[in-house]
């Protein structure tokens, strides 16, 4: 059977690290700047450690994805013994992850096959496709066939959040000073949304309950679910988690919804103190939403990640 292996960055986040074991995953750390301090993510320093000390604003982090050379040194070796490796990257309209290791790539020469792929998502909806492609790789004959499962799973992944940290969307650009100063007035906490490999922010939001809600509501919208995870700011469970959970185990009878601390990425985009929800659309579900009619695909197009 062919060997193929799995590579990622750190700001991929996984509801249940032990369900990645025995799977063929290597995950490069992403370099986190914090008051003159660097750390690789999840090796020097914890990441849930990282979002506590920007949550109590001790710290403005910075996330630098692995470089070139990072990815090359870990490519070099497995492809030495695997037959083909696919490396997953966070949207490249948000970080150079996906530019560096295509760079990596194409200086490494020899027989084994690297294809380098564009999530379009961030976070959990990341790790989903992370997961998925490692556990294709046992299923799937040729790599050819992996990479082809990968690319449409990458279409049927949709993420949303939901963030108390208006400055920081604000920081990034992703809404206005005079929106991110009514929104402080009123209590009103917006949603954001991935469409395109972009952050875009979609709907509002006045207490936990109505976030709840409206997640609940997102996370109705399809039929059947391959995969999901819950991401928080922390890895204990808080209760807004527990009553998403209780919610959704109950609209989703059988349904397995983890959870796990985002990444120092997210945070960094959205603020450090949010809840979202990320799944992974069933192939079947998908596949009868009519893409078939052109006018069907051109809506699609403009689908939210």
């Amino acid at each position: 059977m062919p060997r193929f292996h799995i590579v990622c960055d750190s700001s991929a986040r996984f509801g249940n690290a032990r369900l990645l074991e025995g799977l063929p995953i290597t995950v490069v750390p992403c370099t986190v700047t914090m008051n003159g301090q660097s750390y690789r993510e999840d090796v020097d320093l914890p990441t849930e450690e990282i979002l506590e000390r920007m949550s109590a604003a001790e710290a403005i982090a910075q996330v630098a994805p692995p470089s070139t050379p990072e990815f090359l040194n870990v490519y070099s070796p497995l492809s030495q013994v695997c037959d083909g490796i696919i490396s997953l990257h966070s949207s490249r309209e948000i970080n150079r992850s996906w530019y560096n290791a295509r760079e990596a790539a194409q200086q490494l020469t020899g027989g084994c096959p690297i294809e380098v792929i564009d999530t379009q998502s961030v976070c959990a909806g990341y790790g989903l496709l992370v997961r998925a492609a490692a556990e294709a790789s046992f299923k799937e004959g040729s790599f050819d066939d992996v990479v082809r499962y990968v690319r449409n799973a990458v279409e049927r992944v949709y993420c949303m959040y939901y963030t108390e940290t208006l400055d920081t969307l604000r920081d990034n650009g992703l809404v206005s000073d005079s929106r991110a100063i009514l929104g402080a007035l009123l209590g009103i906490r917006p949603f954001v949304s991935m469409e395109d490999g972009r952050l875009n922010v979609v709907e509002k939001a006045r207490s936990n309950m109505q976030a709840i809600d409206g997640l609940v509501d997102f996370i109705l919208e399809f039929d059947a679910l391959d995969d999901a995870m819950i991401v928080q700011p922390r890895g204990a469970i808080t209760e807004s988690t527990r009553a998403l959970q209780d919610r959704l185990t109950t609209e989703f009878p059988g349904q397995h919804f983890p959870f796990g601390a985002y990444s120092t990425l997210m945070a960094c985009l959205i603020g450090s103190r949010a809840i979202g929800v990320a799944v992974l659309e069933s192939e079947f579900s998908h596949s009868r939403s009519g893409l078939d009619d052109p006018t069907d695909a051109e809506e699609e197009h403009g689908k939210t990640h």
